[in-house]
């Protein structure tokens, strides 16, 4: 058995692999194996269980699924979600076991690793693209029915399993910010040399990316974290850097087709082919979960039917669009609510609030804040890539020692 339980944090490493790769059948089958190795090598647990704060709204969380599939319509539909969710389950009975028999681990290995792995991925798309490239004599690629530069957004994740930009971008902005709290809290003047080219190929992969939502939370943490605990120096340099940054951001023009109904005033929800944008799409979403939200505040329309109540609104307001896509309403606060109603919305909250009122700032800072500023815009526990990850980082960060 390895010492300081690094066996532990190397199985916490392969469980972040799976996460990266989209495979949430080998992610069960891995959380599984790990769980059956502790209780039968590893030492005694104590003698009474405890269960943490999060592992109890994790648990509160899965259980309102639960409840709603009872008075949902579309059983089958409901089922699909509880399935897609059982990572709060598995990862639940895990660090409980992981807490209970006293083991350690070493988060920022698994950061590492996991950060490391995510940019390898990326690398070899961008490798896939540019042979693809090469053979085609063509920019472009199509995904689905829209057409996608080869090295930007879905075009340049077009060839990958868990292809989701934004999700992918969610997973480095979190690496990112851990690195940059890590050196700016420790005053490490000189960060090793190996984090200062991931933090670097991040930014890069980041603007290829192209995820407004987080780009913003990468600017907005990073920016709170170098304010509030770097020294004078670090916050020129950071300042200068920033800059630079920021006007690349400006001048991408993804970011100017999204921004520029806010400056011209022409926002309104809609999902015209003629006057939509990402913008203007989400608005129409929103518009539409609000009605929802306010015919079954209490409540919600139950596990399963949310998509069928929606859509009904689509069609009713004539978002013909939205209607065909089967479109969720992208902002998970709203999300949760239609769904489980105020205590979903609640239950959500608090699992982002937790680390604030436990005293766990670096959780907070780096992983808690960014994904509640992306789920203004993003139904982040919607999709298994984002259900997965979030299950088990939220977990590895608040029982980090």
């Amino acid at each position: 058995m390895l010492e300081d339980d690094s066996d532990i944090t190397i199985g916490v490493l392969l469980l972040s692999f799976f996460v990266v790769l989209g495979i949430p059948q080998l992610l069960g089958i891995s959380q599984g194996l790990l769980f059956l190795y502790i209780v039968l090598f590893k030492r005694k647990p104590v003698k009474s269980w405890k269960v943490g704060w999060d592992q109890k709204l994790f648990l509160a969380y899965y259980l309102l699924l639960i409840l709603g599939l009872i008075y949902s319509d579309n059983q089958a539909s409901g089922r699909m979600v509880l399935e897609k969710s059982l990572s709060f389950i598995s990862c639940t009975i895990l660090f409980i076991t992981i807490q209970n028999f006293g083991l350690r681990f070493k988060l920022n290995k698994v950061l590492l690793g996991f950060h490391i792995a995510i940019l390898l991925m990326l690398l070899y798309a961008l490798l896939l693209n540019t042979t693809e490239f090469i053979s085609t004599d063509s920019l472009y690629v199509m995904v689905g029915k829209t057409r996608y530069n080869q090295f930007l957004y879905y075009g340049l994740t077009h060839n990958l399993a868990n292809g989701h930009p934004v999700y992918l971008s969610f997973y480095l902005v979190v690496c990112n910010l851990c690195l940059l709290y890590k050196n700016v809290y420790k005053q490490k003047l000189r960060p090793r040399r190996i984090e200062v080219v991931l933090f670097f190929m991040t930014l890069v992969f980041l603007v290829l990316l192209q995820s407004v939502a987080a780009l913003m939370a990468f600017l907005f943490c990073s920016l709170i974290i170098i304010v509030l605990g770097a020294s004078k120096s670090i916050k020129f340099y950071a300042l200068l850097l920033y800059t630079v940054f920021g006007i690349t951001l400006l001048y991408n023009p993804k970011l100017q087709q999204k921004l520029k109904p806010v400056f011209d005033k022409e926002l309104s929800p809609t999902d015209d082919p003629e006057k939509r944008n990402t913008l203007t799409i989400r608005l129409a979403k929103w518009d539409c979960a609000t009605k929802v939200i306010g015919d079954n505040w209490l409540l919600g329309t139950g596990t399963g039917d949310d998509f069928d109540v929606l859509r009904s609104c689509y069609s009713e307001k004539n978002y013909q669009y939205l209607y065909a896509m089967y479109s969720n309403p992208h902002n998970q606060y709203l999300h949760a609510w239609v769904r489980n109603g105020i205590f979903g919305m609640l239950v959500f909250v608090g699992m982002l609030l937790l680390p604030l009122k436990m005293g766990k700032i670096k959780m907070f800072a780096t992983f808690a804040l960014p994904i509640a500023i992306s789920s203004i815009s993003e139904s982040f526990l919607e999709l298994q890539s984002g259900i997965s990850f979030f299950a088990l980082f939220f977990l590895l960060f608040y029982n980090e020692e």
